[in-house]
């Protein structure tokens, strides 16, 4: 259940209507202490009582807004009677979601589950690519355990990226990944449509996730595209070369391979593995050999035990 933060006065009707379904509701009345205590507490939802004192409620919205640590919380104004939506300028003070005070339980609850499901999808959103992040991923290939789904998990990374970077610089680093995120959404939408789904580790490590049926497909059609467009992101010298010279960890001058993408595919028939840990270990031991292999490349794991 979530913890909510209340600033400003609620009728009892709905603070027992939000705590009967297990929140932890936490009053806040005074402006000095109001980012401590919301630091304090980590709360998933903030409750800001329309109308409190001296425009309050607006210098508490904004500053939560403009503050890093807070940013991501989903803000909830509460206006004092329902009626029409009030003149209200959200680019000033602005909330995600507003309800009414003579607004039904129902609703109520509905938008305060509402708001903790957005919040925990900013939170785990990767900033770079927008794509769900680790605790998305995990949550992901447990379902298809758990429902026993006959879908593979793909773990996809970069070869030689941070020699890249050292060589090209952190932004258009960061433009390669982004390509590489935009490459297996499209082939895994094209492949699968809503079956897929595609996550963002960080840095240049992505899972995505496709039926058995078509993942050997969707991988080639990866590797395809990536090698067509990857290319642009070199100097000619460099792709005259087929390589580029950087520094190793030691910071001694290197030549390192063109900048390549590595697939390792693990298929998950029904009772395969139990825990995503297991998928996770066995893809390990796929990467290490299809990272072997020259230029962009895939492999799928074609064994039926869990290791091997």
């Amino acid at each position: 259940m979530a913890r909510i933060v209340c600033i400003g006065s609620l009728p009892d009707d709905h603070i027992r209507a939000i705590e009967s379904r297990g929140h932890t509701l936490l009053h806040v009345s005074g402006e000095s202490d109001v980012l401590d205590r919301l630091l304090g507490s980590s709360p998933d939802v903030v409750l800001v009582r329309k109308g409190i004192p001296r425009s309050l409620d607006m210098r508490i919205v904004r500053t939560l807004k403009q503050d890093l640590n807070l940013s991501f919380l989903s803000v909830i104004l509460v206006f004092p009677s329902k009626g029409p939506v009030p003149d209200h300028t959200w680019e000033v003070c602005p909330a995600d979601d507003f309800f009414f005070e003579g607004a039904s339980t129902d609703e109520i609850l509905s938008r305060i589950d509402l708001a903790i499901s957005r919040t925990a999808r900013l939170v785990d959103l990767n900033p770079l690519t927008h794509l769900p992040g680790n605790t998305s991923i995990l949550r992901r290939i447990q379902r298809i355990l758990d429902a026993r789904l006959p879908h593979a998990v793909v773990y996809a990374d970069l070869d030689n990226f941070k020699p890249y970077n050292d060589r090209y610089g952190f932004t258009r680093g960061d433009e390669v990944i982004r390509m590489t995120a935009r490459i297996i959404v499209h082939c895994v939408d094209e492949g699968v449509g809503k079956e897929g789904f595609t996550g963002h580790v960080g840095g240049d490590d992505f899972v995505f996730t496709v039926p058995c049926s078509v993942v050997e497909g969707v991988c080639a059609q990866v590797v395809r595209e990536f090698s067509g467009l990857v290319t642009s992101f070199f100097d000619q010298s460099d792709l005259d070369a087929g390589y580029f010279v950087g520094l190793d960890r030691k910071g001694r001058k290197e030549t390192f391979l063109l900048t390549s993408l590595s697939l390792a595919a693990v298929p998950c028939p029904p009772g395969r593995f139990g825990h995503y840990g297991e998928v996770a270990a066995v893809a390990a031991q796929v990467k290490k050999k299809v990272k072997s292999l020259p230029g962009s490349a895939y492999l799928v794991d074609r064994r039926t035990s869990g290791s091997g």
